[in-house]
């Protein structure tokens, strides 16, 4: 008799899958390369001048698009029940929009004051988006709920499909 996992299980069993993977590809990626402490200066140099530029420009972006859609709805700024996916997903929205945004607006300004070092550095900053929309894209199939994923998620995930994870179809399988 097979006994059906309980979803709280689930979650965390692939949550904890997550962080591994994202701990050593962060190691991997960023902590431990010879070419580390070039990335990190140039982010060091960098980072004032984007979250001036781009912080505010996405967040304006963001704000603007979350008005329009609640031009008739009234319900912002609340608590999600976990009955409540449909403004758990519009939350969802704005937070990957924002990174979309800040994504595109970063990388330019980081070519320009990086030169040479700002491939690398924008590569290590991918990686730690990337791997966030993941987490985020894995949650989604695991619950049954990916069609639910927003768009600008799903840009942002390294995985186009929802079964591109060996790991989730056996979770989902069982």
């Amino acid at each position: 008799m097979f006994i059906q996992p309980h979803p709280v299980f689930v979650i965390v069993f692939c949550s904890i899958t997550c962080v591994i993977g994202y701990v050593t590809r962060f190691k991997r990626d960023f902590m431990y390369i010879s070419d580390a402490n070039e990335s990190r200066s140039c982010l060091a140099e960098a980072e004032p001048i984007t979250f001036l530029k781009c912080d505010q420009q996405c967040h304006d972006e963001v704000v603007a698009q979350r008005r329009q859609q609640l031009a008739s709805k009234r319900d912002s700024n609340q608590v999600f029940l976990s009955s409540n996916l449909e403004n758990y997903e519009a939350e969802l929205n704005q937070l990957c929009t924002f990174q979309v945004c800040y994504l595109k607006c970063y990388i330019p300004i980081v070519k320009e004051v990086c030169g040479s070092r700002a491939d690398r550095a924008i590569d290590v900053v991918r990686s730690l988006v990337e791997s966030h929309a993941d987490d985020i894209n894995d949650w989604h199939i695991v619950t049954g709920n990916y069609e639910n994923l927003p768009s600008s998620c799903k840009s942002l995930s390294s995985r186009q499909s929802d079964s591109a994870d060996p790991v989730l179809q056996i979770i989902n399988a069982a």
